[in-house]
């Protein structure tokens, strides 16, 4: 960097992974995980930062930024295969600075650039934690044997690089411990006294070398031990490994769901412990209170599971090792979203995700961003009911909330076009009223998901041709009213008529006419009674 005085100084950073930015060790931004989970293959974001008064005063700057995998390539879905983006996380970024004299200086990410592979931040992992070495100063090791000149990576896709367009993660409420105990293993064990999605922060008077370890959970086990076995493989894990004396923890590239925190390694009155609320700005819309306790409870867990569960992308739990968008989730649970929160710029960003993912047949993966995850195998080729359903549903429920008709003309195509292949695979087989009775194989839908009454899921997916259909009538009758409030009069005619096709086959095929199922079970009368 040039001497002058700065007057102007704006940072541009994106990675395939994620990244964050320090300038003579500050933090260029409170944000996580940035730059965003995006259809990898199709956008990929870009953040600017305003970093004049970081670059103000005389004296040497250093500029440094760690890249962890992420989303991009690191673990990905509880079968741990990724690596469809890159073999290996990357940066690009630019420095753009204006002088007082009138010029210039662009300071971008090439060879010129120094690597190390051996900083402070030795593993992180989106489900397995983070592995930090305090005792690490990589102002004192710049330029040894360790660090080598940056180089080029390429992609093995090819994104469009765009500026950031959604809504981004930042830590929110500080949560406190209302209780810790002492196990017999010495483990102490801190109740944060609500269940959420996020970190924590420590506070340590350590002792150089001192390995500390952080677990992780949302229940404990009857002996007031973690019960980590639902976190399937995640490991959700921090181990820190202290400098001597006071110092600062919290992982950055990482989250947690979790309501109990176990730590090791330390004394109860040598570390304090909080807790950092993770999840994306929203501004908050809706609420509901009333006289009876229970129901205002019922209300806090509803807001505090949609925290929970919007990390830049609606996911589908925060705590196992998946965390992935599952678009019948947010299918469902939009309306309520969208009760409590303006999402407008947070599904907007998704939904374009949902476009750019949707098959030329018309199917909708059932996660988006897919990353490669495909399931069933068949994703998506085939249109699976109510997943699919969340690219009509959707924009549908944000329309309804905030009146965006832009958004709704934006997505009517991708609604035309998964409809019609709803409508394709349902009338692929039978004749007569059949052909509105969707009845393709089951092993392409989830059916009855978790069924209470049965304990298979093939025995789940068998229910198929009720939930499918019942979708069908549903997505039909809501693209009848986008269609109309989008002035397609016509097309919201032959909208409803399917509509109202669906319906007569599913009372005439699946009911004896009297309002009596000739298959009882519960799902099969709740989707046509709503």
């Amino acid at each position: 960097m040039k001497e002058g005085k700065v007057i102007r100084a704006r940072l541009y950073a994106t990675a395939l992974g994620i990244y964050d930015f320090t300038i003579n060790g500050k933090e260029v931004s409170d944000r996580y995980f940035a730059p965003g989970f995006t259809s990898y293959a199709s956008k990929l974001q870009y953040q600017t930062y305003d970093v004049t008064n970081l670059l103000a005063g005389g004296g040497q700057k250093e500029i440094t930024a760690v890249v962890a995998g992420g989303w991009a390539v690191g673990s990905f879905s509880f079968t741990r295969k990724n690596r469809i983006s890159a073999d290996r996380q990357a940066l690009l970024a630019e420095l753009r600075i204006e002088f007082e004299d009138g010029t210039s200086q662009i300071i971008g990410t090439d060879r010129d650039w120094s690597v190390t592979l051996n900083g402070p931040c030795r593993m992180a992992d989106l489900y397995d934690g983070e592995t930090y070495d305090a005792r690490i100063d990589l102002s004192e090791s710049q330029m040894g044997p360790d660090w080598h000149p940056a180089a080029i990576e390429k992609p093995k896709i090819h994104p469009l690089l765009v500026a950031d367009y959604g809504s981004p993660v930042r830590p929110h409420e500080v949560l406190k411990p209302i209780s810790v105990s002492r196990l017999s293993s010495n483990e102490l064990v801190y109740d944060m006294g609500q269940n959420f999605a996020g970190v924590v922060r420590l506070t340590i008077d350590g002792k150089e070398g001192q390995i500390i370890k952080v677990r992780h959970s949302e229940i404990l086990n009857p002996d007031g031990s973690l019960n980590t076995r639902f976190l399937r493989t995640a490991k959700a894990t921090l181990t820190y490994i202290c400098r001597q004396g006071r110092q600062v923890y919290s992982p950055r590239f990482t989250y947690m769901g979790f309501r109990y925190v176990s730590v090791s390694g330390i004394s109860a009155d040598r570390i304090q412990v909080e807790g950092l609320a993770l999840y994306s700005d929203m501004p908050v819309t809706g609420d509901f209170s009333c006289s009876e306790p229970r129901l205002n409870r019922l209300q806090s867990n509803i807001v505090w599971g949609a925290k929970s569960n919007l990390m830049d992308i609606p996911t589908d739990c925060p705590q196992r090792d998946e965390r992935m968008g599952w678009t019948g989730d947010i299918a469902v649970f939009a309306p309520t979203a969208c009760y409590n929160f303006d999402m407008s710029r947070f599904l907007d960003k998704w939904l374009k995700d949902v476009a750019d993912e949707q098959a030329r047949t018309g199917g909708i993966p059932n996660t988006v961003p897919a990353q490669g995850f495909g399931f069933p195998d068949t994703m998506p080729t085939m249109a699976v009911d109510w997943w699919g359903d969340a690219c009509v549903l959707v924009p549908w429920a944000e329309y309804q909330a905030r009146g965006n008709i832009d958004l709704l003309e934006r997505m009517y195509p991708v609604m035309q076009r998964y409809v019609r292949a709803c409508r394709f695979w349902a009338g692929l087989w039978g004749i007569g009223k059949r052909r509105y009775i969707w009845h393709t194989p089951a092993v392409v839908h989830f059916g009855d998901w978790v069924a209470p009454d049965l304990p298979k899921m093939s025995q789940w997916q068998a229910r198929s041709p009720w939930t499918a259909t019942a979708s069908l009538n549903n997505t039909s009758r809501t693209l009848a009213k986008v269609a109309r409030e989008l002035g397609k009069d016509r097309e919201a005619q032959e909208y409803d008529l399917l509509a109202d096709k669906v319906a007569d086959a599913y009372i005439s095929v699946f009911t004896d006419g009297r309002g009596h199922l000739k298959k009882e079970f519960q799902t099969a009368y709740v989707l046509p009674l709503y």
